[in-house]
């Protein structure tokens, strides 16, 4: 969110390397940099292909490392995901002597 606040000011501070020719093309960096987000949080990962070019070559740094093109960011990226939510699930051990705890969270199998 912080990039979008900042492609106006960008754009006056670099007006040769940020010139938009219109809004739209504004508009299309706008949806491109949050469909990222999106794609992520819907675990919609083939929907990654309309943020990247098939070509990409993306550093995510350790464990990760480069990636190149969105297939294999797609998978990988689909994989850390799957480990994560395997990882963050609650396990919850009753006392004895208490109440159980209730969790609403079902981790996905």
């Amino acid at each position: 969110m912080r990039l979008l606040n900042l492609l106006p000011r960008l754009t006056l501070l670099l007006p040769n390397a940020l010139a938009f020719d219109s809004a739209a093309d504004y508009n299309a960096i706008r949806n491109t940099l949050a469909t990222y987000p999106l794609a992520i949080d819907s675990k919609d990962f083939g929907f990654l292909s309309k943020v990247f070019t098939k070509d990409i070559v993306a550093n995510y740094s350790e464990p990760l490392n480069v990636l190149t093109g969105v297939q294999q960011v797609e998978t990988v990226l689909q994989q850390v995901y799957d480990l994560l939510a395997l990882l963050s699930s609650p396990t919850v051990v009753p006392h004895p002597y208490r109440r159980p705890a209730l969790t609403y969270h079902q981790p996905e199998v």
